[in-house]
């Protein structure tokens, strides 16, 4: 299990040295274009977050409502039926 975390902390540390590597060999064209697919992704994470929470509020506006309707037909809060 050591020499997994010790090779995976390497290739780490090596993958760093030669993405500075080709950066600077490159002016940053790689890095800006890293930076660029990035914010594509976070700006569709961003929206599907949005249509999430949308929809979470869809479904506690509706838990509600089935809860009221199920209190009218038990009674009150009290527990106390309804005179109907």
């Amino acid at each position: 299990m050591c020499k997994l975390i010790n090779r995976l902390i390497c290739l780490v540390v090596f993958a760093i040295i030669a993405l500075a590597a080709l950066s600077l060999y490159s002016g940053g064209e790689n890095l800006r274009w890293f930076g660029r697919e990035v914010q594509g992704y976070s700006e569709k994470l961003a929206e599907m977050a949005d249509i999430f929470k949308k929809k979470s509020e869809d479904a506690v506006k509706c838990i509600d409502k089935a809860k009221d309707k199920v209190q009218d037909l038990l009674g009150d809060k009290d527990g106390k039926p309804d005179k109907r």
